[in-house]
């Protein structure tokens, strides 16, 4: 009886993120600079998990074992001059002369390495979920030759706990696939608790001339999650080499603190094809799914402070010449995550592959 609470809190926080979504998408405006290349608005999903690191080998489910986020950003000349205070609260050193606003939907889950074992496991990760929405903002600008930045700004609401559903998501998918690996210890997972977190990200992208951004460039990044589910500082650099490089600002893991950006102009070549290594490094400060709740005696571990991750992979963009057909990318990552927890059995792997279309009629 005590779970129904919950459950009308975790629907009602859901319905108000993505109602926010909606509502900031809804704002109209001018024309963008054509330097900052005119982008259009996309569809985003990305899927994660630690299968798709080494598909060829026999997998284990572990620590952060699965992330799945769906994401809609409008184009740059679809949004709206309106948020002037914002602006001026938070310019921070540059002008930005493209404005675009979406939202996201997402949901992570995180095990310990043994699913068989129905008993809490206190030097292991425990079991949690994290599910969520919210809006999103970002901004663009071009404060020198060569040099564009872009600044996100995400607010994600959700639930901690059984109200995330990532237990019964994790167990019904693997009743349907791995009946001999159906998790055990879901039922000692961390508690039910309301959760939010601010994101903001800077990213920048540089290439020496014109000519060689079609090429090369260089992705630095700076930012922080703040919340009662992750508080955390990040910063990094990614180099990417190709033919083509889109006019945007990298990959993003689901648990970047900058979402993702897309790259599709009117411009852009037919095609797009390029390789990317980078690395990130985190000071944590609060990770619910490490710590447990805030509000009841959950059985947590002790966290790392310093995380750091390698990532690469490819991408390919796809921009075809007719109305008709959609412009896509599809991307993979492998990331190589340091050890989160004092006693951890080593470094965490994963991969993430996202899918992003475009319409030209949008």
């Amino acid at each position: 009886m005590r779970r129904e609470p919950f459950i009308r809190s975790s629907r009602s926080i859901l319905r108000a993120g993505l109602a926010g979504a909606l509502f900031f998408s809804l704002f109209q405006v001018s024309g963008v600079p054509e330097k900052i290349g005119g982008q259009k608005g996309f569809f985003s999903l990305t899927d994660e998990d630690d299968a798709f690191a080494y598909p060829w080998i026999p997998h284990t489910d572990r620590h952060y074992t699965h992330g799945i986020k769906f994401s809609y950003m409008g184009g740059y000349e679809a949004v709206s001059n309106a948020p002037q205070p914002l602006e001026t609260l938070l310019g921070w050193g540059t002008r930005p002369e493209a404005r675009s606003l979406g939202g996201v939907l997402g949901q992570s889950m995180f095990t310990p390495q043994n699913l068989l074992d129905p008993t809490p496991i206190p030097t292991d990760r425990p079991y949690a979920g994290w599910l969520y929405a919210g809006p999103v903002y970002q901004r663009e600008g071009a404060p020198g030759p060569h040099l564009f930045v872009l600044d996100s700004f995400e607010a994600d609401l959700g639930m901690v706990g059984p109200d995330s559903l990532a237990g019964a998501t994790q167990k019904q998918f693997h009743r349907l696939f791995f009946p001999d690996d159906v998790p055990q210890g879901w039922h000692n997972q961390i508690h039910n608790e309301p959760g939010v977190v601010l994101k903001f990200q800077r990213s920048w992208r540089y290439s020496p001339t014109a000519g060689l951004a079609r090429f090369v460039d260089v992705l630095p990044h700076a930012g922080f999650d703040l919340g009662n589910v992750f508080t955390f500082g990040t910063a990094g650099v990614t180099g990417r080499i190709g033919l083509n490089l889109p006019p945007d600002f990298g990959e993003a893991t689901i648990d970047s603190a900058g979402s993702v950006n897309s790259g599709f102009t009117r411009g852009s070549g037919w095609i797009s094809v390029y390789g990317f290594v980078g690395v990130d490094g985190r000071a944590v400060l609060q990770n619910i799914t490490l710590d447990g709740s805030w509000f009841q005696s959950d059985t947590g571990v002790s966290k790392n402070v310093w995380v750091a991750d390698l990532d690469y992979g490819v991408a390919v963009q796809v921009n075809p010449r007719t109305r008709c057909l959609p412009q896509f990318e599809i991307s993979f990552t492998h990331v190589e995550r340091t050890r989160e927890f004092r006693g951890q059995n080593g470094n965490d792997v994963f991969a993430s592959v996202t899918l992003k279309v475009s319409w030209r009629f949008w």
